[in-house]
């Protein structure tokens, strides 16, 4: 087996804090984003509220920056603003997982906490897959992970590119359905369906569903939720068109299955979550009495290597509530954010200064043409400018820039009336009138620390990073048949 899908174990913990502490020194490293203890992260995995707690799993490579062999790591928290790392939680340890244990997500029935996920395998010989389907348990206090393999995809049916299980139960006929994200055998992108009486029996095959959606030749990472009284589909579909035109965008349309799961039927269209290229696999948690999604700052085709020397890559988005208005999805930073302010900053002469590279900014527009940028001491800078009701947002003037993985402009067709943008060390998230629109994006711009702005009376607030308390460690993995 390739060094790239080597197996981790708490021999290598040295190596993780080596790695740990070059990401911390790193001045790109963002402090109210999570990301991993050392290495590549990517999709948020297994979010869900349970006993007072909410946890975070996300994809994780500790060893490295590039996408090698995939492990999930966990972080909880009560507040949002404290954190604590519980280290590497989930590792390829049984021959179906062997290739990396993929995304999935939780579901919370009878007071219990289950976790499925995609087992992946690799035949490098000739570069071809094949997928399972694991249900996953913790016993949080002996720090053990305890594995059972529920399926093997039928190859007869899809490709080896079948992933990312998420569970719901439908009070109409009492079951629990599993959709997944695949490639049927004409490689096209699908979702699968399989359903169980009971979560202690199997899940057994029922539809192969082809989303009426954009070309594509895979769907990843569905989610499927309710948002007061409607239902939601939200769909990460890899599409064989160029990143700047939108390869990698996630997608939502409200409606509902039909009663057989032959079809999802949508009362409105296929709508952009996000209008920034840095967002991908997001994920709803589960059990939570508020809607609330974290996201993946970044994607597949978006290989970031700027982060590399310091032996990391890639963050997820903070959290976001989400409501509905008019059938369009609205996304908020979650209200606990705010914790993070320090203080408000006063302007002088068009201009604000902050520390740390963090800074929250708020404005209103009342129909008018604005420009502002962010930037350092030697006019190193990020330009944010609308006119004619277009905004353009230009990154190509930042201390580093890949015209491949960042395009350097993102373009909004859109009246803006009022924006709130979070500030992090190499990430920016900006929440368009209330939330109507949202764009997210990766900057890479060295100690920023003014803002110069025009035609706008904008309020300023210093914020802090989070607190984390890292436990560096590898749990211990096993199988029950």
């Amino acid at each position: 087996m390739s060094d790239k899908y080597k197996k981790i174990s708490n021999k290598d913990l040295t190596d993780f804090e080596k790695y740990h502490k070059l990401k911390i020194y790193d001045w790109y490293n963002n402090q109210f984003h999570l990301s991993g203890f050392s290495g590549l992260v990517n999709d948020p995995n297994g979010l869900v509220y349970f006993q007072g707690v909410y946890y975070i799993f996300m994809q994780n490579c500790p060893f490295s920056p590039e996408h090698q062999n995939k492990s999930w790591s966990l972080y909880t928290t009560r507040d949002f603003i404290n954190y604590k790392y519980h280290g590497i939680v989930l590792t390829p340890s049984i021959k179906e997982d062997a290739f990396g244990v993929f995304s999935g997500s939780a579901f919370v029935w009878d007071n219990k906490l289950r976790f499925y996920y995609t087992g992946n395998i690799k035949y490098l010989e000739n570069n071809t897959r094949s997928s399972y389907t694991i249900q996953a348990e913790f016993d949080f206090e002996k720090q053990i992970g305890i594995k059972k393999v529920l399926f093997k995809t039928d190859e007869k049916k899809f490709t080896g590119h079948f992933r990312d299980p998420v569970i719901h139960y439908n009070n109409n006929d009492n079951k629990f359905y599993m959709i997944n994200g695949a490639q049927n055998l004409l490689e096209e992108g699908v979702i699968a369906i399989h359903e169980t009486n009971s979560l202690e029996q199997p899940f057994e095959f029922k539809n192969i569903i082809k989303l009426d959606i954009f070309d594509n030749y895979m769907i990843e990472c569905p989610n499927f939720f309710s948002i007061g009284d409607k239902k939601v589909l939200m769909v990460s579909p890899e599409r064989n068109i160029s990143f700047k035109d939108g390869s990698h965008k996630v997608y939502y349309q409200i409606g509902d299955f039909d009663k057989d799961y032959k079809k999802f039927k949508g009362i409105t269209n296929w709508q952009e979550l996000d209008g920034g290229y840095d967002f991908y696999a997001p994920q709803v948690f589960n059990n939570s009495d508020r809607n609330l999604l974290i996201g993946w700052n970044g994607n597949s085709s978006s290989e970031q290597k700027i982060t590399y020397e310091n032996m990391w890559s890639n963050n997820l988005t903070i959290v976001r509530e989400l409501k509905l208005k008019d059938n369009k999805i609205i996304q908020t930073p979650v209200e606990e954010i705010k914790k993070l302010r320090i203080a408000p900053l006063k302007s002088f002469d068009n201009q604000v200064e902050y520390q740390n590279g963090l800074l929250e900014m708020l404005f209103e527009n009342n129909n008018q043409d604005f420009e502002f940028e962010i930037l350092n001491s030697n006019e190193e800078k990020i330009i944010f400018q609308y006119q004619n009701q277009v905004l353009k947002i230009d990154r190509s003037r930042c201390t580093k820039t890949d015209e491949e993985s960042l395009p350097n402009k993102i373009i909004l067709k859109q009246k803006i009336s009022s924006m709130q943008l979070l500030v992090d060390r190499s990430s920016i998230e900006a929440f368009i009138n209330n939330g109507e629109n949202v764009i997210s994006l990766r900057f890479y711009l060295m100690n920023h620390e003014f803002v110069k702005f025009k035609n706008l009376n904008p309020v300023f607030y210093q914020l802090k990073g989070y607190e984390i308390d890292y436990q560096n460690i590898v749990w211990k993995n096993q199988e029950i048949k």
